[in-house]
């Protein structure tokens, strides 16, 4: 990222942006998917999202709707979707109900949350994935490697990841996965002691992929 950009990001964050520049910023994150990837991913943008963490990162998604992270998909892809038939794209989007309840008690501020739960920025929960990539952040990095699963609504891992210690930024492809309802798991990773992992516990959160699907 230039140095222009760097500052613009800055003040965006920061709230010192006119209406007019506050408008022509958000214009451009939902044209130009380079330059928010980048924001996204840029060491001092994180410092900025743990400053300002939730209230700021559920703005730019209610501001910015299903247009956040949009990517045109392949034409490979497309031509794999035109395969399912609408009897089973209906069977990926079926909930798994015990999954669910994990899933929305991150959301309810009157039960108690793991540490790691209330540490997770992004996705936010229910997210309807638009694009390839989903994105996580962390409130606060922390001194330990970290274990993500991606679960389908038949509970089949579908992606795995090691996040390493002191990792705040990080994302999942979701290219490979066909349209449906997912699940995410994140926990300390099972080399780490397991007092650590107790401590931690676990987080889970869900998401779309393909979702326009769903609604047809």
């Amino acid at each position: 990222m230039n140095e222009t950009d760097q500052k613009l990001v800055e003040k965006y964050f920061s709230n010192l942006l006119t209406k007019e520049e506050e408008e022509e910023f958000e214009k451009r994150l939902k044209t130009d998917t380079e330059f928010l990837r980048t924001i996204f991913a840029d060491k001092f943008v994180e410092a900025n999202l743990r400053a300002h963490p939730i209230n700021k990162a559920l703005l730019i998604l209610k501001r910015l709707g299903d247009d956040l992270f949009l990517d045109e998909l392949p034409d490979e892809k497309k031509t794999e979707l035109s395969s399912f038939t609408e009897e089973e794209i209906a069977h990926f989007f079926q909930h798994v109900p015990y999954l669910e309840e994990e899933a929305i008690a991150r959301s309810n501020q009157n039960v108690s949350h793991s540490l790691l739960q209330t540490l997770v920025v992004l996705p936010e929960n229910d997210l309807a994935c638009p694009g390839r990539w989903l994105y996580f952040s962390l409130n606060n990095a922390i001194p330990y490697a970290l274990e993500l699963r991606i679960l389908d609504n038949k509970e089949a891992v579908k992606a795995s990841k090691i996040i390493e210690s002191g990792t705040s930024d990080f994302e999942v492809d979701t290219l490979p996965m066909h349209p449906g309802r997912y699940y995410w798991n994140l926990r300390i990773a099972k080399t780490e002691d397991r007092t650590i992992q107790k401590k931690y516990g676990t987080a889970t959160g869900s998401f779309w992929v393909q979702y326009h699907l769903l609604k047809k």
